[in-house]
Parts: C-alpha cells; sequence; structure tokens
C-alpha cells in the first residue's frame, strides 16, 4: 500500500523518538539514559525490513531478522553475547537480502548489555 492512499487510516505518533532514543523536544536532563538495556531493530533506518516465506525450519512467514535471529538463539553456546550474535544474525539477514531481493538489510543494535552473555541478558 502506498501511505498517501492509506494516512487517512493511520494514526500517527504525536511524538517520535530520535537517534539519542529521547522523544522529539523533551530535554535531555528530563529523560534518563537506560542503564541496562539492548535494543535491536531490523535493519536500518534507510533499509526494508524483508518478511520471506519457506523457512527450513518453524515454518510459515516471518521477518527476515526474526528468523534468523531466533535460530541463532536456538543455536547459541552457553556464554554467546547478544553482540556476537547479532554479528551472526546481521551477516545473515544481509546476505539472504541481497540475494532474494537483491537489496542489503543490515539488522542494528545498541545498548549497555551487548556484551553480556545471552543467558543473563534473558535472565536464564
Amino acid at each position: 500500500a502506498r501511505f498517501k492512499d492509506i494516512k487517512t487510516l493511520v494514526d500517527l505518533p504525536k511524538s517520535y523518538v530520535q537517534p539519542t532514543g529521547r522523544a522529539a523536544g523533551m530535554k535531555l536532563a528530563s529523560v534518563p539514559e537506560p542503564s541496562r538495556h539492548v535494543l535491536l531493530a531490523a535493519s536500518s533506518d534507510t533499509e526494508v525490513s524483508w518478511t520471506a516465506g519457506g523457512w527450513p525450519n518453524r515454518g510459515g512467514i516471518a521477518s527476515v531478522f526474526t528468523y534468523y535471529l531466533v535460530e541463532g538463539m536456538a543455536k547459541a553456546p552457553a556464554g554467546t553475547t547478544s553482540a556476537q550474535l547479532m554479528a551472526t544474525v546481521t551477516s545473515q539477514s544481509n546476505e539472504y537480502a541481497k540475494a532474494k531481493y537483491g537489496k542489503t538489510q543490515t539488522p542494528q543494535a545498541e545498548g549497555t548489555r551487548r556484551s553480556d552473555p545471552l543467558a543473563a541478558y534473558l535472565g536464564q
């Protein structure tokens, strides 16, 4: 669908999150930085986050990023960090998007807990 065709049906946000993680117009002092977080995005802000079907595991239609994230988490050896997992997921997502769509898809991760083991982050 084209946005111009559906814009009357969409409830647009009243504020947008900026790259700093704060809503536009908010003073820096009014919103503290999260002390423990990991933020994942399926692609950069200039790319499409692709969805596909026919996956070999888990079946159905799924986001390319989500498929490789779930597969990576299921296969991750003990002690794997979210940064290590994301390096693999980013490579797989980008390779898939290039092969299937001729475009890039570069998942993003930021936050203070990227070097923590996945088990610690997930509370296991």
